[in-house]
């Protein structure tokens, strides 16, 4: 695979560190072809890129508490920014990522080789041609105690690009298919004071991806009737890695994303997230156990073990439980 064989699909709003998000991809991939995703009305005056994909606001959803408009949710700009500019891809390979995201490497091209075959795949239950590489962060581990299911993360896919388009080419979201009420929603304390709907903006992504191949949805964004097939869902589909591993920084959480010994509070910040998350050594475990068929080995369990730990002291530090 060449840096040619790549494009970049950098999606989103112009905001204060876009110029660098652009330039990291020129300095690492400088082969790859760069298509900008924004809004009309965006000035991208000092901009580094190949393609300008300028698109109307299709607008956002509201999220209501007590008949009051509380949030409002850009799942379906999402959506919009990218399936509308990823027709303009033509090579093999592509990137879908954000415009607040630095890269700090093209590591996760060697990865992306190094796993995509790593295990065999269920072939009667799989939508993609082949595994597609996203961040760990924001990719819950529904066996934790937050239990979110059918949750991918949304800052950053690489694959085939028929691949990205069936994640993406999606319907967008109406006002009543997945919002009503918050007072409705049950479990709202592990919202941790956000406002969203039934499910969250990556539930909803991930939700509008699957819903064509699957009959059975969850009802919402806890339903732990789905925590098995969220699991199999991340070890047959996704490579599930740190952002650290693929070579990406999301400046905005930062102490997340990198891993800071000298500052105990992202120290801190980072192995909470790493704890409920599905990290790679745990998206392994789940590779081996639902497509190899095999057992987890010993450091597979007591990093589970460790995990589990870690987010139970979360649990009882931040929702008092």
């Amino acid at each position: 695979m060449r840096n040619s064989d790549i494009t970049f699909l950098v999606q989103g709003p112009i905001r204060d560190r876009t110029k660098e998000s652009l330039e990291s991809i020129r300095k690492y991939c400088p082969e790859s072809r760069v298509i900008l995703s924004t809004w009309q009305g965006e000035d991208t005056s000092g901009l580094e890129y190949d393609e300008l994909v300028l698109n109307e606001d299709p607008g956002s959803l509201k999220i209501f508490l007590d008949d009051d408009v509380v949030n409002y949710e850009n799942t379906n700009r999402q959506i919009y920014s990218v399936s509308n500019a990823i027709s303009h891809v033509k090579t093999e390979y592509c990137v879908k990522t954000r415009t607040d995201i630095e890269f700090t490497s093209d590591n996760f091209i060697t990865f992306y080789k190094d796993n995509y075959l790593k295990y065999c795949r269920d072939s009667d239950n799989t939508i993609l041609k082949q595994r597609v590489l996203i961040s760990s962060i924001n990719t819950p581990n529904p066996n934790c105690f937050l239990q979110f299911v059918c949750q991918v993360s949304d800052w950053f896919f690489f694959g085939l690009t028929e691949d990205l388009k069936k994640i993406w080419c999606q319907d967008l979201i109406s006002q009543s298919d997945y919002y009503h009420n918050e007072d409705n929603v049950p479990d709202r304390k592990y919202k941790n004071g956000f406002y969203f709907g039934r499910f969250s903006s990556e539930q909803l992504i991930t939700l509008g991806f699957i819903k064509g191949h699957h009959e059975d949805l969850p009802t919402y964004f806890r339903d732990k009737n789905f925590v098995d097939f969220t699991n199999r869902l991340l070890s047959s589909e996704f490579i599930v890695a740190e952002p650290n591993r693929i070579g990406f920084t999301f400046l905005k959480y930062q102490n997340y994303c990198e891993l800071n010994l000298k500052n105990i509070s992202d120290l801190k910040g980072f192995m909470a997230f790493y704890a409920v998350t599905t990290n790679y050594i745990r998206w392994n475990q789940l590779s081996r156990k639902y497509c190899e068929k095999k057992r987890s080995n010993i450091k597979y369990i007591i990093h589970e073990k460790l995990c589990m730990i870690a987010s139970l002291y979360l649990k009882k530090k931040t929702y008092k439980l």
